[in-house]
């Protein structure tokens, strides 16, 4: 399980933030089921398997076990659904809707820091039609994973052609796990969970005269000098700030560096298959990505970490 250091405080107003807006994921997942029976609607399907994988996501950042196996039981029996692989018969939304009410109960648990031993494991054992969405599951998988290399490759002809980008593969650069979403203005980037120490809210930064100027200064974590960058002015991303600015600690043992986020988001799970080589517009420097990946939100730019900050 990977972790981040968090104080007393920060993790007190990140977990409440969670359980807020997990708690209105829950009623769209709820309100999605009751109609879904009625009418298989695409829109309605996509809308209430994002609130599913919204609440695991979040949870995967506070490491929250229960939370994260349960939620994504939910998550791909609704990828099954809006996939065709299986319909929403009776059992299988009473089921889905069992786990909301799960999910409620293990969320309440968070909030009451009262471990009341909530029995989990039955509902994810008892998932319904489980073979047949293993199985079918499974050849859909490989057939996507076909599809995406094709098409990657496809992409990597027209970027090489164009002299476009590097391709970072031999360099371990797609190497990809668990990543770190978070976001500058509307944008969705990534950075890979291991070149993250931890994630602190903003405080007092002292300016340091004279130099680049998407060096915001050096702040004081806990006795020792942090760098803070803004990364914003460093790749000229724009975009408004947002009100739930993070700052961002790297894992360097050369230097002690962080920068600033507009709100980090979620962890998610990134494999190599999934990330498409980036091709991007002129006005954005592309050498600081190293791979676009599309999810249910964004399209999300995977950073180049070590090019981002060269000087």
């Amino acid at each position: 399980m990977d972790e981040f250091y968090f104080n007393e405080s920060e993790y007190e107003e990140i977990k409440n933030d969670f359980i807020q807006e997990s708690m209105e994921h829950l009623q769209t997942l709820e309100n999605g089921l009751l109609k879904i029976e009625q009418d298989e609607d695409y829109d309605l399907l996509n809308s209430i398997f994002r609130a599913a994988h919204s609440i695991k996501g979040a949870a995967n950042y506070l490491g929250l076990e229960k939370i994260i196996k349960t939620a994504h039981v939910i998550e791909n029996i609704l990828d099954e659904l809006r996939n065709g692989v299986i319909k929403a018969e009776k059992g299988v939304v009473d089921y889905l809707l069992k786990g909301v009410d799960l999910l409620r109960s293990l969320i309440c648990e968070v909030q009451t820091g009262e471990d009341k031993n909530i029995e989990y494991l039955s509902f994810i054992n008892e998932a319904p039609d489980k073979t047949k969405i293993t199985e079918m599951g499974q050849k859909k998988a490989e057939a996507a994973k076909d599809a995406a290399n094709s098409y990657g490759s496809r992409l990597q002809e027209d970027a090489n052609d164009a002299d476009s980008i590097e391709d970072d593969r031999g360099t371990g650069q797609y190497d990809y796990d668990k990543v770190v979403i978070f976001k500058l203005g509307n944008q969705h980037y990534g950075v890979n969970i291991s070149e993250i120490k931890e994630i602190v809210k903003v405080s007092e930064i002292t300016p340091i005269p004279y130099t680049y100027e998407y060096i915001k200064g050096l702040m004081n974590l806990r006795g020792e000098i942090i760098t803070v960058v803004d990364i914003r002015e460093k790749m000229r991303a724009g975009g408004e700030k947002g009100d739930k600015g993070r700052i961002v600690i790297l894992n360097k043992d050369d230097m002690q560096i962080g920068f600033l986020a507009d709100q980090v988001v979620e962890v998610l799970e990134v494999k190599p298959d999934d990330i498409k080589p980036p091709v991007i517009d002129k006005g954005f420097n592309a050498d600081y990505i190293c791979g676009i990946v599309e999810s249910e939100k964004d399209l999300i730019m995977l950073l180049n970490i070590n090019k981002v900050f060269e000087i």
